[in-house]
């Protein structure tokens, strides 16, 4: 037998127990408050034993409930039965098993034989009251059972949306991996025959950082000084691109290193600095990456020093990278991840994205 089930029938067992010397208690102290030389022995073996009997019936009716429960297309067939039923173990099993058990234990306890009375007049006495008590237990199951019932479809449910979102994920991140692939192959083809040695020096980059994505785990997020990790080899392939023009700044405080953010998120935004900015300039160029926290958000940033854009707002709509970045954060934080772009007055563009501030394997709190 499972350990919940023993588990489950203990329960029942000191629920029942509880509910007999309760009982026991009640009517006990009934007759010493009426003076009625009751002996206590009597008393107790006699809520015990109702109570017990009881328990019985409740696990009867566990059973019953379990293999035949009343639905909405069958109630109306399975009523009937039910109300046969509710009358047999409310009435006959439960005050038979009393009456036995009661003939049994009162001479084992010096207590004499027990006289229950005559039968045909107490069996309808014990139903009036077990009647609507087991009425009230069948009504009890079945509202658990539908309460387990919603709760398991829940859990589906969740699973279900969960699953969708990760497959949603997993074909984003798919989407962005050739992306970033077939843009640093036209950069090196850009550079095979201005410079040869450039150019294969960027082939072997290249291909250390497709050996370490391939090697990633497949989890939608990964701690900021990971991506941060990855982020540098795609920038090593970026400074054999531009040459010694390029510069690359980051600002990242300590504290955020440890905390969770998207899988290849900072990619993209580099990659944008360097088309829209180092692309764009003749002369040195810069790249700031930053990384800050306030209280339970996290702050990422790239800015490039280019012209900026004649229309910021409307520019991650296009562009894969881009819109591959506000759909990620869409799915993995809804309305807690945002990302924007704008124009800084001192020139340049800058690209930010803000989510929760959080350790790997905490709720997103969505």
């Amino acid at each position: 037998m499972s350990r919940r089930r023993w588990l489950f029938f203990l329960v029942v067992f000191g629920v029942f127990t509880f509910a007999g010397l309760s009982k026991f208690a009640y009517v006990h102290l009934d007759d010493l408050a009426r003076g009625h030389d009751h002996p206590y022995q009597a008393r107790l073996i006699e809520e015990l034993t109702g109570a017990y009997a009881m328990a019985l019936v409740f696990l009867v009716l566990v059973w019953i409930v379990n293999r035949w429960p009343l639905e909405r297309e069958n109630w109306y067939r399975r009523l009937p039965a039910y109300a046969a039923c509710w009358s047999i173990v409310a009435d006959l099993v439960h005050t038979t098993l009393m009456w036995g058990s009661r003939l049994v234990l009162f001479p084992l306890a010096g207590l004499g034989p027990y006289d229950y009375g005559i039968m045909h007049y107490r069996y309808p006495m014990e139903f009036a009251i077990n009647g609507p008590n087991v009425a009230f237990l069948i009504g009890v199951l079945h509202a658990w059972r539908y309460y387990q019932r919603s709760r398991r479809r829940e859990l589906e449910s969740a699973q279900l949306a969960a699953e969708l979102n990760r497959a949603r994920l997993e074909r984003l991140e798919a989407q962005l991996q050739p992306h970033f692939l077939f843009n640093t192959l036209n950069a090196i083809s850009s550079l095979m025959y201005r410079d040869p040695e450039a150019a294969d020096r960027m082939l072997g980059r290249l291909s250390d950082l497709l050996r370490l994505t391939f090697a990633r785990t497949p989890e939608p997020e990964a701690p900021l000084h990971s991506e941060l990790e990855w982020l540098g080899w795609y920038l090593e392939l970026m400074q054999l691109r531009f040459g010694g023009r390029l510069t690359i700044r980051q600002e990242i405080q300590a504290e955020t290193l440890n905390l969770a953010v998207p899988r290849l998120i900072l990619q993209p935004l580099v990659e944008n600095a360097l088309r829209h900015g180092a692309a764009k300039r003749a002369g040195p160029a810069e790249v700031m990456i930053t990384a800050s926290r306030s209280g339970d958000r996290l702050r990422l940033s790239v800015v490039d020093d280019g012209p900026g854009l004649s229309d910021p707002a409307g520019a991650g709509q296009n562009g894969v990278g881009l819109s591959n970045t506000s759909e990620r954060l869409r799915v993995l934080y809804g309305e807690a991840g945002s990302f924007s772009l704008s124009n800084r007055p001192e020139g340049g563009l800058a690209a930010t994205i803000e989510l929760p501030a959080r350790q790997i394997g905490e709720s997103n709190g969505r």
